[in-house]
Order: structure tokens, then C-alpha cells, then sequence
């Protein structure tokens, strides 16, 4: 799943693609009518022919669809909140198994995300002060992924657990945590694995390449 921020930005990334002979389906609010979204979702769940193995979207994708295998979830840009991209990368592994979440960062996100909040408050048909609340709450979510997504001294996953208040777990868990949770956990078992966050394994644009394979090696 290639997440865009808007549809503008899609086009442009499928035209993109188009040109070095990848034709990639684009998913948004807009495209045709719900029978058409209908039929490029069924695709891509293996519902429907032909099949559409990767798909532009913006978030309105996302919604609802509880698929197990998506192995691989690209971020475009930072979304506007933590929140969002919970959401969003959250649809890849949920079959347990080993997945990646890419995600570009880039100097003109924020201003993007801003613009498109306060297009969103112009819209909205409340009072000027629950506008600026809003509107105030909406820039500092932006802020906040923003920090969390551009870090470079800190774990990103634990940036993105400590955020919803969570404790990072240790890497190694004690066998009486380990006998609780085999006895207790209704969840599904994730497979564990070495691999983390860009940070904490060291990729860069040298080795990425070599890391998601070793990552979709473990999917298998």
C-alpha cells in the first residue's frame, strides 16, 4: 500500500510510475463510482480479477480493511498525526508475520499538512473559537509526528509507543512473562525478530535494499 496525502499527489506518483512502465491502480474518495472502488478493493483482497498486488491510496483506503498479508505499507510523506499513522502502517503484518513500513520525510510535509488543516477549518461550520481550537490542535498533532518521524537519535518505535503511553518492552523477556503470556494471550503470535527501525538497525540508503529483504525472508 503506497499512501499518499492527496489525490493530486497520487496522480502525480502514478503518472510517475506510468513513465518507467509500472501501472499501478490509485484508490481515493474520488475515483469513479462505489462500484468501482468496490471492485479495485475486491482486487486488491483477492476477491477479484485481475488481482492489483500494490495500490496508490490515500487514506480513505484504509478504512475498515482488516486484510492479514500486506507485507509492505509506504508513507509518501509523514501523515498529519501519530495517530494516522498508527492507522495507516498498522494494516501491514497482521498475520503475525515479519512486514515493513517505509516512510520519505521531506522539508515541504508540514507546510502541506497545514495547508490542508486550515482548508479543512475554513470548511467547517462552527464558530470562529472552536475553529481556532481546532485548527491550534490540528498544528500540534502535525508538529508532533513531525518530531517523532525526523528523530534521528531515538528508536522510532519506541518514539511512536511511549506517545500512546506505553512502556517499551525489553528485548529479552523474562520465562515467567513468557509462560503468562502463552498461557493467557488470546492475541496472535508475532514472530519475533531482530529487526526494528532505521536507527536501531543502522539502514540507510546503502543497505535498505538488503534489510526489507531480510525482512519479507522471515515472512515467508
Amino acid at each position: 500500500m503506497l499512501f499518499v496525502p492527496t489525490v493530486n499527489t497520487g496522480k502525480q506518483l502514478q503518472h510517475g510510475l506510468r513513465s518507467v512502465g509500472l501501472e499501478l491502480p490509485f484508490f481515493h474518495s474520488r475515483l469513479g463510482t462505489a462500484n468501482d472502488r468496490e471492485m479495485l478493493l475486491a482486487r486488491f483482497t483477492g476477491r477479484g480479477a485481475p488481482p492489483a498486488n500494490v495500490v496508490i491510496c490515500t487514506n480513505a483506503f484504509g478504512m475498515g480493511l482488516d486484510l492479514p498479508d500486506v507485507r509492505l505499507v509506504v508513507h509518501l510523506q509523514h501523515p498529519a498525526s501519530v495517530e494516522d499513522y498508527l492507522q495507516e502502517f498498522g494494516r501491514a503484518g497482521r498475520d503475525g508475520r515479519p512486514a515493513v513500513a517505509v516512510m520519505f520525510t521531506g522539508v515541504k510535509d508540514e507546510g502541506l499538512l497545514r495547508f490542508m488543516a486550515e482548508k479543512t477549518g475554513e470548511l467547517a461550520n462552527t464558530d470562529p473559537a472552536t475553529k481556532k481550537e481546532t485548527l491550534d490542535a490540528k498544528y500540534g498533532a502535525i508538529d508532533e509526528m513531525r518530531r517523532v518521524a525526523t528523530a534521528r537519535d531515538a528508536c522510532f518505535r519506541n518514539a511512536i509507543l511511549r506517545y500512546f503511553g506505553e512502556v517499551p518492552s525489553p528485548h529479552r523477556r523474562s520465562l515467567a512473562v513468557r509462560i503468562v503470556d502463552w498461557l493467557f494471550s488470546r492475541s496472535i503470535t508475532i514472530r519475533r525478530t531482530p529487526l526494528c527501525c532505521d536507527r536501531c538497525d543502522q539502514v540507510g540508503v546503502h543497505n535498505v535494499t538488503e534489510w526489507a529483504a531480510q525482512v519479507f525472508a522471515q515472512a515467508r
